[in-house]
């Protein structure tokens, strides 16, 4: 079970949500409703003959940035990260089926993925100090390292 803080769907992995010190929890790129996105549809181009130089079957999902920091509930800091990373819109394309059906669900998918990705941050690193062995075995080393050399 996940707090109430953790949208994150992998427990492993909720420690790289960027508002994690925040109460209010952030809600999911896929609460964004497709009335606040762009849909646009354009033809696909490559293989396909006819069918793909007639038919607008590839999707081009974009949505202001400010449009995704209100719908998620994003923090200051978040809000950065995103206008960091997206600049002024978020845009996806997908045209990898002959279906518009099947591009648009596509396009969705990496619209979420990428606004989720945009918020994740990676762990403060913790500083570690050498162990005693680690620093003798490496100083014996460019002992003996020095020694060869300079019976060279």
């Amino acid at each position: 079970m996940l707090g109430p803080r953790s949208r994150c769907q992998r427990p492993h992995l909720a420690h790289r949500r960027a508002s994690a010190t925040y109460d209010e929890p952030m809600r999911s790129p896929r609460d964004i409703p497709d009335t606040e996105l762009t849909w646009r549809f354009v033809t696909s181009g490559g293989p396909g003959g006819q069918h793909a130089n007639t038919s607008h079957t590839a999707v081009e999902l974009s949505c202001p940035i400010d449009v995704v920091i209100s719908q998620l509930g994003a923090n200051p800091f978040e809000a950065d990260l995103l206008r960091i990373r997206f600049g002024d819109r978020v845009t996806t394309r997908a045209a990898a089926s002959r279906s518009q059906m099947m591009n648009r669900t596509q396009a969705r998918a990496q619209f979420d993925a990428k606004v989720a990705r945009a918020l994740e941050t990676d762990p403060q690193r913790r500083a570690t100090r050498p162990s005693r062995g680690a620093r003798e075995q490496r100083l014996s080393d460019k002992r003996h390292l020095s020694q060869t050399k300079s019976s060279r």
